[in-house]
């Protein structure tokens, strides 16, 4: 008798939960993290950065592209820009945390805020140091502010 190849063998992992935690899968079809829904999918990432340049500081862009069904929010931290991926986790955690926070004006538009700069690492010597994290935010809730302005 010949053994199937491996890609027509039955698994021998059983399902890791048995119906347990289906109570607490979220309840809309959005990615929602920290009250913000977030944009995940690349061609809603396209649409909204040819919506062109809204706002911007030294470090980072903001893109709006209005209307849309809800205030949604995405980030662009590209590997050109930092190069560890503990720094661009640390800006990205940033945004959506400040994006939380942030009371935006109606009607619902999608945002992206992309780093357009890196920080200088002479200055901010480790990945994801406090100085870095405090610098990022502050710059962003700048952003904010500019984009309030304008609107």
């Amino acid at each position: 008798t010949r053994r199937a190849c491996h890609h027509q063998r039955k698994t021998r992992q059983r399902p890791q939960t048995v119906g347990r935690l289906s109570g607490f899968a979220p309840q809309t079809k959005h990615a929602v993290s920290m009250g913000v829904i977030r944009i995940t999918q690349k061609t809603d990432f396209d649409a909204v950065m040819d919506a062109g340049v809204h706002a911007s500081t030294p470090h980072f862009a903001l893109h709006i592209k209005t209307p849309s069904e809800h205030n949604r929010i995405g980030a662009v931290v590209p590997k050109r820009w930092a190069k560890r991926a503990v720094t661009r986790n640390a800006i990205r955690r940033q945004i959506y945390a400040l994006a939380a926070f942030c009371q935006w004006p109606q009607p619902a538009s999608d945002r992206v805020i992309r780093l357009r700069k890196a920080f200088d690492i002479s200055v901010f010597t480790s990945a994801s140091s406090v100085a870095l994290k405090s610098a990022v935010r502050t710059e962003l809730q700048l952003l904010f502010d500019k984009a309030q302005n304008t609107t």
